[in-house]
């Protein structure tokens, strides 16, 4: 039988998301009006970083110590370094930046809501330069929730929800109406 020890307590209603860096500091992100909070070996417990946005649903650490934050209701995720501070590092037209993950090249790997895309995310280069995107797959479920990459490079994608799909209703003959119904 094991034994559990709380670590952490916020005012916040869920912590969503967690992550531990290379000097086994552990950083948590709670929703709603999202915090990023810092807990030490010690225990010293502090807010790292404040995003401004409702969701904070993720964290991984690149190679270099960077935290990257996928947010929601916005779709963007921060970089934030390891002195706390933090900037918007790309802005989805996704509602929901949901899951992150890094490929072995050391691209980002995003997770999305509402239309379940897996978007790689390769780093800018040159002073103003923006980071570029690719879709590299659009499930048929609704929100990535989840990503792994394997020692080979597989990358592997938890999905829920439904898609609704949209079927135009014909109303009949002589009626000038056009009504959408939702699947």
């Amino acid at each position: 039988k094991g034994t559990a020890t709380t670590v952490f307590e916020s005012a916040e209603m869920a912590a969503q998301a967690l992550a531990i860096d290379a000097q086994d500091n552990l950083y948590i992100g709670t929703s709603p009006d999202g915090k990023i909070y810092k807990v030490t070996p010690g225990g010293e417990k502090k807010v790292f970083f404040e995003p401004k946005t409702k969701y904070i649903w993720n964290l991984a650490f690149d190679r270099d110590g960077t935290l990257y934050v996928a947010t929601g209701d916005k779709g963007q995720i921060f970089a934030v370094s390891p002195d706390g501070k933090g900037q918007v590092f790309y802005t989805s037209e996704e509602t929901h930046i949901r899951a992150l993950a890094f490929d072995a090249n050391g691209n980002l790997l995003a997770g999305t809501e509402p239309n379940g895309l897996v978007l790689r995310i390769s780093k800018a280069s040159g002073k103003d330069a923006a980071p570029r995107a690719f879709v590299l797959y659009e499930a048929s479920k609704k929100e990535i929730t989840a990503l792994l990459v394997d020692r080979a490079g597989n990358i592997y994608a938890a999905a829920i929800g439904e898609k609704q799909r949209v079927i135009p209703l014909i109303l009949p003959q002589g009626l000038w109406s056009f009504g959408l119904v939702f699947l």
